[in-house]
């Protein structure tokens, strides 16, 4: 009984790893593009990064059209196709867009966001950078007038479990409560290369439209 309940335990950490490296993943594609958004990287001498740039449609795709069967996969536990194509994108296909992308086109508003939030202690302890993540891209699709692109984002997060909203994490959404988050959110390393100014009041007015989604 203890060997079968340290099975079970051990199979549900695989699988929040698994679901934040996914959240992590997919928002590689909507930060690289966000960012290079403007800069003519197929015609410039930064021929690498568009190769990266480009590349990041691979962490996306497959990661939303397979992502909840893989998870079921890892659930149960069995390594089926969905699990390799999504773990191939997690390894492969970011690894290739870090390395290849200049670092002004691997973070943005997504990563900000998740650095922002880590700032509360409890969600620091509880939960994962991946899923953190994911919520910071609904956050920066939202603000970007990406709405149905976040709708999409939503439903698939939902469907794996991960939260997609302040409330879930236990977060209020108060400005003064987030003057923090929101100085993170705008001022962090991430954002030094985005294509237009981003506000602490533009991030909380999207986190306001993320949360009644």
């Amino acid at each position: 009984l203890e060997e079968s309940t340290a099975l079970r335990d051990k199979v549900h950490e695989n699988a929040q790893y698994f679901r934040a490296g996914m959240g992590d993943t997919l928002s590689k594609h909507l930060e690289s593009t966000f960012s290079a958004r403007g800069d003519k990287l197929g015609v410039s001498m930064d021929h690498m990064s568009a190769i990266g740039v480009a590349l990041s449609s691979t962490c996306y795709g497959p990661i939303v059209q397979y992502g909840r069967k893989a998870l079921d996969e890892v659930l149960r536990p069995e390594a089926g196709a969905a699990m390799e194509i999504c773990a191939r994108s997690i390894i492969v296909s970011a690894g290739l867009v870090s390395l290849m992308a200049h670092d002004d086109y691997n973070c943005a508003l997504a990563h900000a966001v998740c650095y922002g939030l880590q700032l509360f202690p409890h969600v620091e302890e509880n939960y994962l950078h991946g899923d953190l993540v994911a919520y910071g891209a609904l956050v920066q699709l939202v603000l970007d007038g990406q709405n149905e692109k976040a709708k999409e984002l939503r439903r698939f997060l939902v469907s794996l479990g991960t939260p997609v909203t302040l409330r879930e994490m236990d977060v209020p959404l108060d400005r003064k409560a987030l003057a923090a988050t929101l100085h993170e959110a705008t001022t962090g390393p991430d954002m030094a290369h985005i294509p237009y100014p981003i506000t602490p009041d533009m991030v909380f007015d999207a986190m306001t439209r993320v949360e009644s989604l």
